[in-house]
């Protein structure tokens, strides 16, 4: 997909005129929106989008859309395993009083709620951070735009316990010169004990050579400084 690929525009307005200026962000309308955590409210502000996410309080009641749009108050890609709309990192937080700190870094909630870092994923753009729980303001494309090449891959099972797998990550980005060649390995152990519980094992090994910058937003930091803000 080339670099200056694009789906969004900027509407005319009712007098025939367009805001061009670079920081009129929330005047565009995108064919293809940014939805990390895939539910019903796109991440980014767009005018008189955003009719769907709920008032500050749930007590008021009712959906309102407002000209100036509302973001997604709350991306938590792959954060909500339990599927009740709330993130799993943060179940003590809704519409009449939203928390700011995440479950991990608060007394007794702290046991039931590990870190993101310690969760397991494939984190194949080596910016730390395992890329379903990415959370990005890029367009949802397929693939994203400037990066050329390819992923080769391949996996055996050792037994119905053990699973090997081994591949190759080539990808150059032709505009701004920079690159992402990596090899990996991931070594992969599940077994279930009935009436005892349940192991699993994951580890990944890898040889990177890699200058493409990866960006993800930071979800608690964003929202601790929009909260000190206001």
């Amino acid at each position: 997909m080339d670099d200056a690929y694009a789906t969004s525009f900027k509407p005319v307005d009712s007098r025939g005129l367009v805001d061009y200026s670079p920081e009129a962000t929330d005047k565009l309308y995108d064919f293809v929106e940014d939805n990390d955590d895939q539910d019903r409210h796109p991440d980014q502000k767009r005018f008189f989008q955003g009719g769907l996410v709920p008032p500050q309080s749930t007590a008021l009641g009712g959906f309102q859309v407002r000209s100036d749009g509302v973001p997604d108050p709350a991306v938590f890609p792959g954060y909500d395993e339990n599927g009740d709309f709330i993130s799993d990192f943060n179940q003590n937080s809704n519409g009449d009083r939203e928390n700011f700190f995440p479950d991990y870094e608060e007394p007794f909630l702290r046991h039931h709620s590990d870190r993101p870092e310690f969760l397991f994923g494939i984190d194949l753009n080596n910016n730390g951070w395992a890329e379903r729980f990415e959370n990005d303001d890029l367009p949802d494309y397929p693939y994203k735009k400037d990066h050329w090449g390819y992923n080769a891959y391949a996996s055996v099972e050792v037994n119905p316990e053990i699973r090997l797998s081994a591949g190759y990550l080539r990808q150059d980005m032709r505009q701004v010169d920079r690159k992402n060649h990596t090899a990996y390995g991931l070594f992969t152990f599940e077994r279930d004990w009935p009436g005892r519980g349940r192991v699993r094992v994951f580890d990944m090994l890898k040889k990177a050579a890699d200058t493409a910058d990866a960006r993800i937003r930071g979800r608690w930091a964003d929202e601790r400084a929009a909260h000190r803000r206001a």
